[in-house]
């Protein structure tokens, strides 16, 4: 009895596990598909068209490989509309390392005419190619205006970038208390490089805020070693 309950249920699996593996034939070649869609997409005359392909590949759902589109984006960074390009360039930024057939194109749009776009191409290097200089000054010009975001990007470049520890020493005097603590806490990542900023970093150790207190220490630990 036993062992034909056996064999009725090995029977029964097996047509389950060819509907299994239909689907999921299925669900691959309905996401290729998409991807495919969205690459015409990415070429039409309509700009309406072009950015929502754009905005779907920079935010893609988990079903959705955007690496097989790379090509269209990498061109669409060129795109006439600067909404396109900085949607582009922010879907090179998310694939990463793997863009790295993106950074000449990359490289030359930091010189492009739109200042979000330039801020947005040197945050995407960064991801793709920690060790480009090509961005740093972009960088440091975000860093003088207070981004944020800019400083967490530099100490993420694994080359030394001119300019970098004079604007983040500027920053450390800023009036918001993250502005300064997210400088101090670059100029840390920055190591030995930052040496030049010990002199303030030293003078904010009596800073009323508990929290700058405490980046400020870390800072001059790393950068002293």
């Amino acid at each position: 009895m036993a062992v034909n309950t056996r064999r009725d249920l090995k029977a029964r699996c097996k047509p389950m596990r060819l509907i299994g593996c239909l689907l999921t034939i299925m669900f691959l070649v309905g996401c290729q598909s998409r991807v495919e869609q969205l690459v015409q997409d990415l070429s039409a005359n309509e700009v309406a068209t072009r950015r929502a392909a754009a905005r779907t590949l920079d935010e893609p759902a988990e079903d959705l490989n955007a690496r097989p589109a790379m090509k269209a984006l990498i061109d669409a960074v060129s795109d006439t509309d600067d909404e396109v390009r900085r949607l582009a360039v922010f879907a090179l930024g998310r694939l990463g390392k793997d863009a790295q057939p993106a950074v000449p194109v990359l490289v030359t749009a930091l010189e492009d005419s739109d200042q979000r776009i330039r801020l947005a191409t040197a945050h995407a290097l960064v991801s793709i190619d920690p060790q480009n200089k090509a961005c740093g000054p972009v960088l440091v010009d975000a860093v003088s205006k207070e981004d944020v975001r800019s400083m967490v990007a530099l100490s993420a470049l694994q080359v030394k970038i001119d300019r970098a520890v004079p604007a983040l020493i500027s920053a450390l005097t800023e009036i918001p208390s993250f502005t300064r603590i997210m400088a101090a806490k670059t100029l840390g990542d920055l190591g030995p490089d930052a040496k030049d900023a010990l002199p303030q970093l030293r003078r904010m150790l009596n800073d009323r805020d508990p929290d700058i207190r405490a980046a400020v220490e870390k800072a001059i630990q790393r950068i002293e070693g």
